[in-house]
């Protein structure tokens, strides 16, 4: 009896067998997984009648998240694809294998325990999972096979997730803020300054404008109220240290006062540059110190700069009413209403933050500078 004839289509590549065959038009290529002659014929039998099906009955082809995810990739044009990118990374190892159908709340829980593990945010899971979601509504209602039948027939109910992963607010120590501080790149130093006296939340920082520059005052801004969290227009009176700041920003020809790459609004204050020098920042403090950081300290985030500035208020007695001004808390007032008294009440309780920095200065705003009260005096106290 002679021997078995090889099936047209398989072919052995460093030991393993691999599929290279036209069925019905349309070419399939890749790794049979497996050195088992057997095992891959029967593989290549299962796609083959997997193809046929697909042709007579119009069964959908099955495809893997992994292979939604790539196509979501490729074809994306918005803006945030990184982020969403970075999203898809912390879930592929649960999901990517998987194919579309199999992708539901019951494979997604494995993720979400481990995210919650980690001490991640529900709020950041959530994002995350507004990612999957979103590959998935694109595979029901835009992605198809040749044949005109939707990559996924019907798309799962992700729920949101809401655990209590609210941290207390931080204050930092001086020696905190210097080990901190030493461990950043000058950008993001300025950043960092900034904040601390000023009290700015994040998101108010990234959307800072130049154009907000309160008429007639060289270190007050006025935030409008659909920037701020808690849509009320905020006013924002800068000390001696924020004005050096501003100068030193106003170089960067940006609409923006602390743009981001290639002169375009900022995305955020904890990046990955932020969470290097933390980690650093920990290792400094101890050598200095001799130490064991606090929790606090090892986790700080961006807005525990905002509860340093607000301790740091308290701390010099600054009444309850200005601090809640100065930290634009939910009320009714009107920043475009502050008389220029009160500008100067606030202005004076933050530039008792700088006292000890700097000294007596008049800070002369750059002459190329569009506004003309930039090259007024910096101080008004």
């Amino acid at each position: 009896m002679g021997k078995k004839k090889r099936m047209p289509g398989l072919y052995q590549r460093n030991g393993y067998w691999h599929i290279d065959k036209v069925i019905r038009g349309k070419r399939f290529r890749g790794s049979c997984s497996t050195k088992d002659y057997r095992e891959a014929e029967a593989y290549l039998v299962h796609i083959m009648e997997k193809s046929r099906r697909q042709m007579m009955f119009g069964e959908p082809e099955e495809h893997t998240f992994e292979a939604a995810a790539a196509k979501y990739i490729k074809e994306g044009t918005k803006k945030s694809l990184e982020r969403d990118i970075q999203n898809l990374r912390s879930v592929m190892p649960f999901i990517g294998h998987l194919p579309l159908r199999s992708v539901h709340m019951s494979t997604l829980q494995g993720f979400i325990d481990d995210q919650k593990k980690k001490g991640i945010k529900s709020g950041t899971v959530n994002r995350q999972l507004a990612v999957v979601k979103q590959v998935l509504n694109l595979c029901f209602g835009v992605y198809r096979d040749d044949n005109d039948i939707p990559w996924l027939n019907q798309v799962p109910k992700i729920t949101v997730q809401d655990w209590d992963d609210k941290r207390p607010g931080y204050a930092l120590s001086d020696d905190e803020i210097n080990c901190l501080m030493s461990c950043m790149a000058p950008g993001l130093k300025r950043v960092t300054e900034f904040l601390l006296n000023t009290g700015l939340r994040s998101g108010e920082l990234c959307d800072l404008r130049w154009s907000w520059q309160r008429e007639g005052e060289v270190s007050a801004f006025e935030i409008p109220a659909e920037f701020t969290k808690n849509s009320t227009d905020k006013l924002l009176v800068c000390n001696t240290i924020a004005q050096r700041i501003l100068v030193e920003q106003y170089s960067l020809q940006s609409e923006f006062v602390f743009p981001g790459k290639q002169g375009a609004k900022r995305e955020r204050v904890s990046s990955t540059a932020w969470k290097t020098a933390r980690k650093k920042a920990v290792e400094v403090y101890r050598d200095r110190t001799g130490k064991e950081p606090s929790l606090g300290f090892q986790t700080v985030r961006p807005h525990d700069l905002r509860h340093t500035f607000a301790t740091e208020l308290r701390k010099l007695a600054v009444s309850h009413e200005t601090r809640k001004a100065l930290l634009g808390h939910g009320n009714d007032d009107i920043t475009t209403d502050y008389s220029q008294a009160e500008v100067n009440e606030l202005r004076t309780a933050v530039e008792g933050l700088a006292k000890g920095f700097y000294g007596e200065n008049i800070i002369d705003f750059p002459t190329n500078s569009p506004h003309s009260t930039w090259r007024s005096r910096a101080r008004d106290t």
